[in-house]
């Protein structure tokens, strides 16, 4: 879904952190960072035409959260990072729903929380370990997400419960769904003739 110079230069930018850390390098300057900051964003600028909206807001978070590596410097930074990645997770939300897109996502939940245990350890521990608290987390999580889901179809059910209630509104109501389903352009008016109608 992204461009490709914006997965060359994430990559490279990640590459870059981790020769920083194999090789004992001093992190680049703030002025380096801002530099490629603005560089980052007049690309984004360039190749979508904007900043703002869908696919440039993520391409720039992507690139702004693999520059947020090359500055981590304390614990804070990590959680930093860490959230970023929760972020970028959801934005694949914005692309797609499906199961095998929540399934997916669900595994990059359970290495980034593993990650998030593992920052709070004072004594780290074999990745198995941190990985084994982190399902167990999101298990016990499960219940209250069902829950929160739940509650928020409330709302949705109480407004169109009435509605489908009457008669020629559920035909209408019914008749658009069709219409959508098949890629025809469904008809407002038939909605609101059947709305208005006794």
């Amino acid at each position: 879904r992204t461009a490709w110079w914006l997965t060359a230069m994430s990559v490279a930018l990640v590459g870059w952190r981790c020769l920083l850390v194999r090789r004992g390098l001093p992190q680049p300057r703030a002025w380096v960072l801002m530099l490629l900051s603005v560089a980052a964003a007049a690309l984004v600028e360039i190749d979508y035409g904007r900043i703002f909206g869908r696919d440039p807001g993520v391409a720039l978070l992507v690139l702004m959260s693999a520059l947020k590596l090359l500055e981590l410097s304390r614990a804070r930074d990590a959680v930093v990072m860490i959230m970023l990645c929760y972020f970028l997770v959801m934005t694949n939300f914005l692309y797609a729903q499906d199961i095998a897109t929540a399934g997916s996502m669900l595994v990059a939940v359970w290495v980034i929380t593993a990650a998030l245990v593992r920052l709070q350890l004072r004594e780290p521990r074999s990745p198995l370990h941190e990985l084994r608290t982190s399902a167990v987390m999101i298990a016990q999580a499960m219940p209250l997400m069902l829950l929160m889901f739940v509650l928020s179809l409330i709302p949705l059910v109480g407004q169109l419960l009435p509605l489908l209630l009457v008669p020629t509104f559920s035909m209408a109501f019914m008749q658009a769904c069709v219409e959508i389903e098949a890629g025809r352009k469904a008809r407002p008016d038939l909605l609101l003739t059947a709305f208005r109608s006794p």
